[in-house]
């Protein structure tokens, strides 16, 4: 696979997890201990000043209250924009046309799309894209509809070209970090 080569180029031992709605093993990435931990042994680590880890609950409604603006500005670690848009289609043959006109460049996109009361993941990874059926009810999800997109600033016309070959509308973009000049 094509994208595992570009992993590979970046990351010679990278670590693959399979995941369900993004459940990953934070353990395996960070050491997550509870703000309140007493520090196990004294020493030079315990001394230097460290950022402080966010909980499960604090991540989540950093995520929500992006979802909720989408005119926040966020930091990521490369040059990468995201867009949201809000799909009114009835039928998924929609999102299967839109996800075959995006831009190669589109790195992600995701979001839950009802048809006819049926809730459906829509997943997007570099060129390679599902549409799966989810038992998930949907009441425990807070933005059924809108799917996000990430790419980098340039692929944004054609994520709204391809947008158009169905019943989409822009909840907006999500501004691509810019250093500061001091």
């Amino acid at each position: 696979m094509v994208h595992l080569k570009v992993v590979f180029q970046f990351h010679p031992a990278p670590k693959f997890f399979e995941t369900t709605f993004a459940d990953i093993p934070l353990e395996k990435f960070f050491d997550l201990v509870p703000r309140d931990a007493a520090p196990s042994r004294p020493g030079p680590i315990e001394e230097k000043k460290t950022r402080p880890i966010l909980s499960v609950a604090e991540l989540d409604k950093f995520l929500d209250d992006l979802l909720d603006s989408p005119d926040l500005e966020i930091t990521p670690p490369d040059t990468l924009v995201s867009v949201a848009y809000q799909w009114q289609g009835d039928s998924l043959d929609q999102i299967k046309t839109m996800a075959e006109n995006l831009p190669t460049s589109v790195v992600r996109a995701k979001g839950f799309v009802d048809e006819k009361g049926k809730i459906h993941l829509f997943n997007y990874v570099m060129g390679d894209w599902t549409i799966e059926f989810t038992d998930l009810p949907g009441d425990r999800i807070k933005h059924k509809n809108i799917v996000v997109f990430i790419g980098p600033p340039e692929s944004m016309e054609g994520i709204e070209e391809a947008a158009k070959t169905g019943d989409w509308s822009s909840k907006g973009v999500f501004q691509a970090y810019t250093p500061s000049s001091e």
